[in-house]
């Protein structure tokens, strides 16, 4: 059999099979490994987005219904479910659009405009997933009212095929007696309508372990000072 010499970085050579003469299986044992590698990659993604379990649902569930007490006691009035015209943006708007909304801090406080977003959008993280801005608005005001302090660092906002994916990293004091610092890191993928260009789906992930973020709310945090 002929053989082609290749020369590694270290000065070293070693025989490969000559491109002329190659088995048609060489390819297919080159696609299997990329498939290997990217499988492995997938499986270390999801080992890092271990289901929370039902108890932490339960606990972010009643946050949730908590939030939305606490929100109608101090008669807060809740944006009404009035349906917009949403015609189809351009991709540049759609991405202006999400970028001034992660300006004004919208996952944190809920003051976005998210005219990105469908009415329907769906919405998911660790802890549970919905469908409707309205409702998102709500949730995230209503855990807004106990939060000081926050920090919120965009580290990444990148196109990808079919949507947008950024980094973020995020910080806050919560306005508990024994004051808890929370803080999480973790990715948002945008996922746009074909029709539309319009967010169609909205997952968060959460590179922090559900189980650690969870624990940070029962560690005493720095006292505010008088």
């Amino acid at each position: 059999m002929r053989t082609q010499e290749i020369s590694s970085a270290s000065g070293l050579s070693r025989l490969t099979p000559h491109p002329s003469i190659r088995p048609s299986y060489w390819n297919v044992r080159v696609r299997c490994a990329a498939d290997t590698d990217k499988k492995a990659a997938v499986k270390d993604r999801k080992a890092n987005q271990k289901d929370p379990g039902l108890g932490a649902k339960a606990v972010w569930v009643g946050a949730e219904q908590f939030g939305n007490l606490v929100g109608m006691f101090k008669g807060q009035e809740q944006a009404k479910n009035k349906p917009r015209q949403l015609s189809k943006l351009s991709r540049e708007e759609v991405l202006a659009e999400i970028k001034r909304d992660y300006e004004s801090n919208y996952f944190v406080n809920g003051t976005g405009d998210m005219n990105a977003y469908e009415e329907d959008c769906l919405f998911t993280d660790p802890f549970s997933g919905f469908k409707g801005t309205q409702r998102f608005k709500k949730n995230v005001g209503n855990f807004g009212n106990f939060l000081e302090d926050v920090q919120l660092d965009v580290l990444d906002f990148r196109e990808v095929e079919d949507g947008l994916c950024t980094r973020w990293r995020f910080g806050a004091t919560l306005k508990f007696p024994w004051r808890p610092r929370l803080a999480a890191a973790g990715r948002t993928t945008h996922f746009f309508s074909p029709d539309t260009n319009r967010v169609r789906e909205h997952r968060e992930e959460w590179d922090t372990e559900v189980g650690r973020v969870l624990q940070q709310l029962l560690k005493p945090g720095k006292q505010k000072k008088k």
